[in-house]
């Protein structure tokens, strides 16, 4: 079995996660990120699915437990070295108005 999670905020917050099942569907949007990744198949979407998980990671260590975020850091800057090499890719999101 699984020992509880500490009495901390980042615990609560992985108790959250992991009562109301929502860890699994994080977890669901990282292995297709990851197998699109791998693929070399629809990177963009695949970064931008993996996009506001990878926020999401980088606030709780801001936020919740800012003693470990060495790995936060490098899966950070792995995603803009990937969103980098696709950029063009990613533009017409930057834009104010849709062309007509």
């Amino acid at each position: 079995p699984t020992p509880p999670m500490p009495d901390t905020p980042a615990g609560h917050f992985m108790t959250i996660l992991t009562d109301a099942h929502f860890a699994m569907v994080i977890s669901a949007l990282m292995l297709v990120s990851g197998a699109l990744f791998l693929a070399n198949r629809f990177v963009t979407l695949g970064v931008v699915l993996i996009g506001p998980v990878i926020v999401n990671i980088d606030l709780f260590h801001i936020l919740l437990q800012p003693t470990n975020y060495v790995p936060a850091i490098v899966v950070t800057i792995l995603w803009c070295v990937i969103a980098f090499s696709v950029r063009s890719a990613l533009a017409p999101i930057f834009q104010a108005k849709v062309p007509s």
